[in-house]
């Protein structure tokens, strides 16, 4: 693994960090070593950023401020390490994935997979909706309010109103009138059901 230019690795853990360190044979002079999301919002060069390994935890609760700093890291790949239960929504966030579980040879492999593929998606993975937001997205559209979709989809109305300031984020939408043509173009909605 020594052809990377630069790793970010944000993973609290000494022990996690060493291992993946060893595992990868990487340069402790190619990485750049935080412990939080904090950390990475105000880390200064991600330019110079090839890979960008994270404990998915971090970003767990704050994927709003997770959006924002991706952005600030053009073109890297971004990989989180998993040791404990995250939410589907938050691994969707995602290049690849590595299981405390996983073999040195798998995690090894999939490094080589993730620096060999090419940045081909259209939007990157942060960018699309999740499976939640787009159940959203569409109450949202068919004039639901916040408690009405909240009991349909039963959720809390306050993580309704997270998932409609996700949704804002990810597509720059903000009104309902925009997200309805938002989820007509992307097929998310049939534009008959409006016709009527």
């Amino acid at each position: 693994m020594r052809n990377l230019k630069k790793i970010l690795i944000a993973i609290p853990s000494e022990i996690i960090f060493e291992g993946i360190v060893r595992i990868l044979d990487i340069s402790k002079q190619d990485i750049f070593r935080l412990h939080s999301l904090e950390e990475l919002a105000q880390f200064n060069g991600s330019s110079q950023i090839d890979v960008i390994l994270i404990d998915p935890s971090l970003i767990q609760h704050d994927l709003v401020l997770f959006n924002k700093v991706a952005t600030e890291f053009e073109g890297a790949k971004w990989v989180g390490i998993v040791f404990s239960y995250i939410e589907q929504s938050v691994l969707e966030q995602f290049d690849s994935l590595v299981y405390i579980g996983d073999k040195p040879e798998v995690i090894t492999r999939k490094f080589r997979k993730l620096l060999e593929s090419e940045n081909t998606h259209e939007t990157h993975i942060r960018n699309t909706l999740t499976e939640r937001e787009i159940d959203v997205l569409k109450l949202l559209v068919q004039g639901n309010s916040n408690k009405e979709i909240a009991d349909k989809l039963f959720i809390s109305t306050h993580t309704v109103i997270t998932h409609r300031k996700n949704i804002s984020q990810k597509t720059g939408i903000k009104s309902v009138s925009g997200l309805t043509i938002y989820a007509v173009l992307n097929k998310i909605i049939a534009l008959d059901a409006y016709s009527k």
